[in-house]
C-alpha cells in the first residue's frame, strides 16, 4: 500500500501580504540607502494605507495584469474590493484605464463577453479578435465599451516597475518572484539558512542598479527582436507551404485536401533517474514529459498585423522590397583602427533619416522609435574610459586599446558597412562597458548574441569586435573562427594557442585544441596532434528490453559485483555538494541576495572558485586527512533535504552515500572534485551511468553504457580522458542485444 503523501501546512490568510511585506522590510533594510525619493516614498505609502487595502494590493501586483476587472475581484478574506480600490485610487497605488488595447481587452474578456459587446458571430476567440483589429479599434472606445457593460471600473496597481526594482533588490535577479516565498510556507522547498547581511549585499550603490537595468532592457529588446523575426519567419512558412497546398490542390483535384491544422508543440523532457541498486529487482525509473502547444486565443496574434512592434531583420535574404528593408552590405569598414567610411557604391550607407529605421519595414511607431533611440548613437552623450593597452592577440590586432568611436567629429552618424538593428545594437554595446560585475556577465552574453547574428549576416569584423569586448565563452572560440573566415589563419592560430594555455571552460579547451591542430597543420606548424581515445571496453550482450539498455546492461554485471547502481550524474553531484556543502553556502559579496536560493549566484562561473579559494584549499587540506566514508554519510544526515543544487535528495539516498564512499579511494573522489572546480556548468554532467562496488576498498568500476548505434558524447569523454590520466577505473560497456 502506498505510503500517503505529508500533509502540507495550512496558509495563513493573508500570507501574500506579509511575503510582500518580508520583501519591503529585506530590501529596506539592506538598500534604504539606493532607493531614489519618489520609491521610497511609495513604501510609506503602502505602509500608511489600511491593512485590507495592502492586501489587495499585493494580491494585485503579484498577479498577470497589468489590467483588472473590478467585477471580477473576488476574494472571501477581504469582503468588498470597492472601498479598498477607493483607498488605492486616492493614495496613488492604483490606477483607473480609460484606454484599452486590444490585446489587454482579450486578456480581460472570453469569447462570449467579446461577442456580446461587438455583435459578433465568429466561433473562435481568435477569429473574433481579427474582426475587431481589422476595424482599426480606438482604445478609449474598446475601453468605454467594457466600462459599460461591467458598470464597474477597470484598475491596475501604480508603481508596478518600482515593484520589479525591489523585486530584483531582493531576488537579485529578475527570474524570481513571491512564488518562492510560497513554496516556502508550504514546506516544498526548504532551504539552507546562509547568512544575509548588508555589507555583502549584491549591488554596490545605485549606479550597479541602473546599469543592471539598462542591460537588461538591452537585451530584453533584443530577444523581443528575435522572436518577431522568428514569428515572422514561421508565418512566412506557413503560408507558402498554404500556397503551395493551394496550387497542388488546384492542378491535381483528385487528390483529396489536406484538412490537418498546423500547431507547435514544444515538449521538455526532463530525465532524472532515481540511484537504486541491481541486485536481483529492478527499482523504478521516471520522465516525465510537459508539452505546451499554442493556444486558440493567442493564434490572432501571429496573424494580425503587429501592435505596436515592427519587423526585424531576417535571418534569411528577402526578395526585394523598393529599398523598405535595408539589408547588410560589405561596402565599408567599421573595425577600429581602420578607416570607416561610405562606399559610393553602396546608397544604403548613407546617414539615416526620421523616416527610415534599418533593417525594418515599420507597421507601427512604438517599437521603431525604441530601436532607433539605441541605434542613434549621436543622441547619446557618454564618456567611454580607455580600455588601456590591448588585452590579447586579437585586441592587439583590432586596435582595441582605444574606445569605440561613437560619433566622428562631423556629428554624422558612424559609417557600417551594415545598417540594421543587430549592427546599431553592437555599436551601442561597444560604447557602453560595464563597470560593475553585476552586469558583466549580462553584457557579454548579448555581445555573444548579437555577434553570431552578425556572423549569420556575414558582418565578420563588427562581429569580431563585440567577441573581442566579451569575457564570457564561447566569444574567443567564435572570434578566432571568423579570423579564420577572414583568412587571418596566422591570428587565428595565435588566439587558439592564448585561449589554451589558460582556458575559461571545458569546452573551450576542446574547441581551441581543434581549431588550432587545424590550423598548425594549414599553416605547417609542427606540434600539435590530438591523441586517438583508447578507453577501455566491454562487450555486453543482453536481451532486448524496453526500459533502458543501462539497467539491461546493469543485470548483465550484477553477477560479477556486489552490487551494480544506476546513478548517471546524480551520484557524483551529491558527493560534490556534501563535501563543500559548507564553502558552497559560505557568505560571499554577492553570492547570496534572498533566502531561497539553492546555490550561489556565481556557482557555475568561473569567479565561484576564485572568490573562496582560501576556503576550497583547507577544505581540500581537511578531506585529504579524513575518513571519508564517515564524512560524507554524516553530511548527508545533516544537510538531507535542504535545497542544493548539487544534490537529489530523491535520487541520492544515504545507503547510497555511505557505500560509495567506503569503497572509492579518497584520491579519487578529490581529483573529481577538483576537476568539477574547474569548471561546475559543464564538468557536473558527463560522468557514467554505473557504478559497480565490489567487496573492498578500491574495488569498484565506472561504466559508461552504450546501445547499439550509440556513440560517446564530448563531456562523456573528457571524463573517461581525466579518469585514464588519474587511473581511476572507467570503462564504456557496448551492448548488443543476443536475441537478433
Amino acid at each position: 500500500m502506498p505510503t500517503p503523501a505529508p500533509a502540507q501546512p495550512d496558509l495563513a490568510p493573508h500570507y501574500y501580504r506579509d511575503n510582500f511585506f518580508r520583501l519591503l522590510d529585506t530590501v529596506e533594510a539592506q538598500y534604504a540607502d539606493l532607493l531614489h525619493a519618489d520609491e521610497q516614498a511609495f513604501i510609506q505609502r503602502l505602509r500608511a494605507a489600511g491593512f485590507h487595502a495592502q492586501c489587495l494590493y499585493a494580491r494585485l501586483v503579484s498577479r498577470v495584469g497589468p489590467w483588472f476587472r473590478e467585477a471580477k475581484l473576488d476574494y472571501a478574506e477581504l469582503g468588498d474590493c470597492a472601498p479598498l480600490l477607493d483607498e488605492l485610487l486616492g493614495g496613488d497605488l492604483a490606477v483607473a484605464a480609460d484606454a484599452l488595447a486590444l490585446e489587454d481587452l482579450a486578456r480581460l474578456c472570453t469569447r462570449a463577453e467579446l461577442a456580446a459587446l461587438f455583435d459578433t458571430s465568429a466561433t473562435r476567440k481568435a477569429d473574433l479578435l481579427l474582426e475587431i483589429a481589422a476595424t482599426d479599434p480606438d482604445p478609449q472606445q474598446l475601453c468605454a465599451a467594457l466600462l459599460a457593460a461591467d458598470r464597474a471600473r477597470i484598475v491596475a496597481p501604480a508603481h508596478p516597475d518600482t515593484v520589479a526594482l525591489l523585486q530584483l533588490l531582493f531576488f537579485g535577479n529578475r527570474r524570481q518572484s513571491l512564488t518562492d516565498f510560497v513554496l516556502s510556507d508550504l514546506g516544498v522547498a526548504r532551504y539552507y539558512p546562509y547568512p544575509l547581511d548588508r555589507a555583502r549585499r549584491l549591488f554596490p550603490c545605485r549606479e550597479a542598479v541602473d546599469e543592471y537595468l539598462e542591460f537588461a532592457a538591452l537585451a530584453d529588446l533584443w530577444y523581443a527582436l528575435q522572436d518577431t523575426a522568428n514569428a515572422t519567419s514561421r508565418s512566412t512558412r506557413m503560408s507558402a507551404a498554404a500556397t503551395t497546398t493551394a496550387t497542388g490542390n488546384e492542378t491535381q483535384r483528385s487528390s483529396p485536401p489536406d484538412s490537418s491544422s498546423s500547431t507547435e508543440n514544444e515538449a521538455q523532457h526532463s530525465h532524472s533517474p532515481d540511484s537504486s541498486s541491481i541486485t536481483g529487482s529492478e527499482a523504478q525509473h521516471g520522465s516525465s514529459l510537459d508539452s505546451s502547444s499554442t493556444t486558440e486565443n493567442e493564434d490572432w496574434r501571429n496573424t494580425a498585423p503587429i501592435q505596436g512592434r515592427a519587423r526585424p531583420w531576417m535571418a534569411e535574404p528577402e526578395p526585394a522590397m523598393d529599398g523598405a528593408v535595408w539589408r547588410s552590405r560589405n561596402g565599408g569598414s567599421v573595425v577600429p583602427g581602420r578607416a570607416a567610411g561610405p562606399d559610393p557604391n553602396h546608397p544604403a550607407t548613407a546617414p539615416v533619416s526620421d523616416s527610415s529605421v534599418p533593417g525594418y519595414v515599420v507597421d507601427q511607431p512604438a517599437l521603431a522609435a525604441e530601436v532607433r533611440e539605441i541605434g542613434d548613437v549621436a543622441a547619446r552623450d557618454r564618456q567611454i574610459a580607455s580600455r588601456g593597452p590591448p588585452k590579447s592577440a586579437i585586441h592587439g590586432r583590432l586596435g582595441l586599446g582605444h574606445p569605440w568611436p561613437r560619433t566622428p567629429p562631423g556629428g554624422d552618424l558612424p559609417v557600417t558597412d551594415c545598417q540594421s538593428a543587430p549592427a546599431y545594437l553592437a555599436l551601442e554595446l561597444l560604447a557602453l562597458p560595464a563597470r560593475f560585475p553585476t552586469s558583466r556577465r549580462r553584457r557579454d552574453r548579448l555581445c555573444n548574441s548579437v555577434a553570431r547574428q552578425l556572423e549569420r549576416e556575414g558582418e565578420l569584423e563588427l562581429a569580431l569586435a563585440l567577441y573581442c569586448d566579451s569575457g564570457t565563452h564561447p566569444a574567443r572560440e567564435r572570434a578566432a573562427r571568423v579570423l579564420e573566415n577572414l583568412g587571418e589563419e596566422r591570428a587565428a592560430l595565435e588566439a587558439a594557442q592564448e585561449a589554451l594555455a589558460d582556458p575559461w571552460c571545458e569546452e573551450e579547451r576542446d574547441a581551441m585544441g581543434r581549431i588550432a591542430t587545424r590550423l598548425a597543420r594549414k599553416l605547417g606548424v609542427p606540434g600539435y596532434k590530438r591523441r586517438r581515445d583508447d578507453f577501455a571496453m566491454l562487450d555486453l550482450q543482453v536481451p532486448r528490453v524496453e526500459r533502458g539498455v543501462e539497467r539491461a546492461a546493469a543485470q548483465c554485471l550484477v553477477g560479477e559485483w556486489r552490487a551494480v547502481y544506476y546513478v548517471e550524474n546524480q551520484l557524483m553531484n551529491a558527493l560534490f555538494g556534501l563535501a563543500f556543502w559548507e564553502e558552497i553556502f559560505a557568505p560571499v559579496a554577492g553570492a547570496f541576495t534572498n533566502p531561497f536560493q539553492s546555490a550561489p549566484a556565481d556557482m557555475y562561473e568561473a569567479g565561484f572558485r576564485e572568490a573562496r579559494s582560501e576556503l576550497l584549499e583547507a577544505r581540500f587540506a581537511q578531506l585529504a586527512g579524513a575518513d571519508l566514508g564517515e564524512v560524507l554519510p554524516r553530511a548527508h544526515a545533516a544537510y538531507c533535504d535542504y535545497q542544493c543544487r548539487w544534490v537529489n535528495w530523491r535520487a541520492v539516498d544515504a545507503q547510497l552515500v555511505a557505500a560509495a564512499a567506503a569503497i572509492i579511494p579518497a584520491q579519487h573522489l578529490l581529483a573529481i572534485w577538483r576537476r568539477m572546480l574547474f569548471d561546475p556548468r559543464e564538468n557536473r554532467r558527463g560522468f557514467p551511468d554505473l557504478l559497480a562496488l565490489g567487496e573492498a576498498p578500491g574495488d569498484y568500476r565506472m561504466i559508461e553504457v552504450k546501445g547499439p548505434g550509440d556513440t560517446l558524447q564530448e563531456s562523456q569523454k573528457r571524463w573517461l580522458r581525466y579518469f585514464d590520466e588519474q587511473s581511476i577505473p572507467a570503462a564504456v560497456a557496448r551492448v548488443s542485444w543476443c536475441d537478433e
